[in-house]
């Protein structure tokens, strides 16, 4: 009886620890939604085992800087005068003179 070469071999060789190579896709880090999608999704694929912990380590570090960014932006902008706002501005007090006479 004759065997095909693959029948006598023990198969692919598959380790469940290596990462499964993909490409990766992030929503734009725009807003504070899209920031907590990333980090979501970021966690999903540690937790399949589709991306290193370095690699994981790096893109939780580049949504800190957005999310700080983000932070950053929205004070600045509360701060602001909106545009076409005219903005008094503060007048010296004037002393009270008592008229002589």
């Amino acid at each position: 009886m004759s065997f095909c070469g693959f029948a006598g071999s023990e198969g692919p060789n598959i380790d469940n620890n290596e990462p499964i190579p993909f490409h990766l896709y992030l929503p734009q880090l725009a807003d504070a939604a899209s920031i907590q999608s990333a980090i979501s999704e970021v966690c999903e694929m540690m937790l399949h085992r589709r991306i290193e912990p370095k690699e994981a380590s790096a893109l939780f570090y580049a949504m800190q800087v957005a999310s700080s960014n983000l932070v950053h932006k929205n004070q600045k902008v509360n701060t602001e005068t909106p545009p076409g706002t005219i903005q008094a501005c503060e007048q010296p007090r004037r002393r009270n003179r008592r008229l002589r006479a």
